[in-house]
């Protein structure tokens, strides 16, 4: 049997808050392997918030995080 894009290969999340002050969940899934796998976001667990990137987008989205934290 072959894998499918669908197969989660990494799964993390992480606790905050929203503006208002509400906490809410990231969670941080691998969807397949290799260059056709996609990293996906999701907040809160509902479908209509995810957000599927590209190896190259999870790269770009991680240097907008890393200038985001030394940002002054």
């Amino acid at each position: 049997m072959t894998g499918s894009i669908r197969d989660e290969t990494f799964r993390g999340t992480m606790r905050g808050r929203t503006p208002d002050g509400e906490f809410t969940t990231l969670i941080v899934t691998r969807q397949g392997s290799g260059s056709s796998g996609r990293v996906w976001l999701t907040f809160e667990g509902a479908i209509k918030t995810t957000f599927v990137m590209t190896n190259g987008v999870t790269g770009q989205l991680g240097e907008l995080l890393d200038e985001a934290t030394v940002a002054r």
